[in-house]
């Protein structure tokens, strides 16, 4: 369900929120942030690129939601995400 959005009416929600009224490209941003999609999406493309292989958001989703959670934690920044993939087991065994 791929929408090019300049505007959300009312009565139509996005990732399951509602708009906050702001229109454009910031708009789509804000829902995107607010609803995790943005913090799962960014996760999982650096993990791929840190650890060498995808996640299947199919049957590692809660993987994908503790790596979301832990990008958060560390304010969204790239270092201390790295630095923690680095850590994990998968990395050390090079999967």
């Amino acid at each position: 369900d791929a929408r090019l959005l300049d505007f959300l009416p009312d009565d139509q929600s996005l990732f399951g929120l509602q708009s906050d009224g702001t229109n454009g490209p910031l708009g789509f941003a804000k829902l995107v942030v607010r609803s995790g999609e943005f913090d799962k999406c960014a996760a999982r493309h650096i993990y791929e690129r840190i650890v060498g292989r995808p996640l299947d958001p199919a049957q590692e989703a809660n993987y994908i939601e503790a790596l979301a959670e832990q990008f958060v934690e560390g304010g969204r920044r790239m270092r201390p995400f790295v630095r923690f993939l680095m850590q994990t087991d998968d990395f050390g065994r090079g999967l």
